[in-house]
């Protein structure tokens, strides 16, 4: 079933009324969907908007816990979306010199993790990182290995980036990337909450990589918000990660964990490649979780409202942020 959605964004929200203009003609087609994980197609909504008040539900699946945009934009759109729209709204300026600055100091701190579970005096492995953005993260392992190294890259911004410093990036998204290379790594960050198919993408990630090779992840853990859901789920994210959700689509795709951290609401893992996928996941008291959910929303509206005139406000709000799921 196919249908569209009106964009309504909030004319109250800082600096949307221009931004509104400039996407009077998005308009975004959608389909409804089964859960990715478990093919069920029991689901509840959990919020029936996305940030700036647009008309996209956020259902949790009754089977296994998977947290999703239902009915969900179509393939078509979200590629107009992040040819066009992507940086605009989000009130980004672009790729420029601060964000480019901001990636490189948490690439750094990707490469420091790497370095617990891969031996960088191997000359002879294959590296890529899809969705690569600028290319902060193959850029800095370059230059302290010896290597192989690539990337893909569909935003024309940040790809042009990428060509400035003559990285070796392809300008393609990950659904359509072929290739004979089987890798020794993959990275990918903060970009498969916005596939419209996470189990495709690490069934892929599975059938490109060399037996044992590695897959280093990071996304947003949906158990530790730092504001009310109803900024966080916001387009183009199509589904929401927790730590027991991530486990369950690494296990369906024959991983295993070797490396784990939760730094803030950070969810960073790297897991390799094993012969077994396992058909068992592992189930959540959907009632309670749905309970927790809508209480910590609540939480979290309240601890915006706080001020933060005098210290005492400023650690209120600050305990109020640390309230998780």
């Amino acid at each position: 079933m196919t249908a569209i959605v009106d964009i309504h964004a909030e004319e109250t929200i800082p600096s949307l009324s221009k931004m509104t203009k400039n996407l009077k003609d998005l308009t975004i087609s959608t389909e409804t969907i089964r859960c990715d994980l478990c093919e069920s197609e029991s689901h509840t909504p959990l919020f029936n908007k996305m940030r700036h008040n647009i008309n996209l539900t956020t259902v949790i699946c009754e089977n296994c816990s998977l947290i999703y945009t239902n009915p969900q934009p179509t393939k078509e759109c979200l590629d107009s979306f992040y040819q066009d729209y992507y940086h605009l709204f989000h009130q980004r300026k672009g790729a420029d010199e601060s964000y480019v600055s901001k990636s490189a100091r948490i690439d750094a701190r990707r490469i420091k993790a790497l370095q617990k579970v891969i031996n960088f005096e191997d000359n002879n492995n294959k590296v890529l990182e899809i969705a690569c953005g600028v290319g902060e993260f193959i850029s800095q392992l370059s230059k302290i290995t010896k290597w192989e190294i690539s990337g893909i890259e569909p935003g024309k911004e940040s790809h042009a980036i990428c060509e400035s410093k003559k990285l070796n990036v392809e300008k393609i998204n990950f659904e359509n990337f072929s290739t004979e290379i089987k890798f020794d790594l993959l990275a990918c960050f903060f970009a498969v909450d916005h596939l419209r198919s996470p189990k495709q993408f690490f069934e892929k990630c599975n059938s490109i990589l060399k037996e044992d090779g590695l897959l280093f992840v990071e996304i947003g853990n949906f158990n530790k918000p730092f504001k009310p859901y109803s900024e966080l789920q916001q387009l183009p994210k199509l589904f929401s990660f927790t730590p027991i959700i991530l486990v369950n689509y690494l296990k369906c795709s024959g991983f295993e964990i070797i490396y784990y951290n939760e730094i803030r609401d950070v969810l960073s893992v790297v897991v390799r490649k094993t012969a077994i996928k396992s058909k068992n996941i592992i189930k959540t008291d959907i009632e309670s979780l749905k309970a927790r959910i809508y209480w910590v929303d609540k939480i979290q509206t309240l601890a915006e409202k706080v001020p933060t005139w005098f210290s005492i406000s400023r650690s209120i709000k600050n305990a109020l942020h640390k309230i998780s799921v």
